[in-house]
């Protein structure tokens, strides 16, 4: 497993893609986190490779994840906003 930051800077109402990918089979779910600048850690959704990705209610409108395999993932966020501040992770499960 091995993780990377980015810091990725963007003007209000910009598109944002963040890529995920790792290297295990086995991790069929994909999910997103989002942790705020006041540290609370938040679930975005998650995803099956070929079903629709689930979302928790606050990230419904925004936020797009995708799968294109059992290894590889994205989140978009369309016409980001300041509420979206924050350190976003992506972690695979089985299930």
């Amino acid at each position: 497993c091995s993780e990377r930051l980015f810091v990725i800077l963007v003007n209000v109402t910009d598109n944002v893609d963040f890529h995920c990918q790792h290297s295990d089979n086995s991790l069929n779910v994909m999910l997103w986190y989002q942790q705020t600048d006041a540290g609370a850690m938040n679930l975005i959704g998650y995803s099956y490779v070929g079903s629709e990705a689930v979302y928790e209610k606050p990230f419904e409108h925004n936020f797009k994840i995708t799968r294109k395999d059992t290894q590889t993932g994205a989140l978009n966020i369309n016409s980001v906003d300041v509420s979206n501040s924050g350190v976003y992770f992506c972690a695979g499960s089985t299930q």
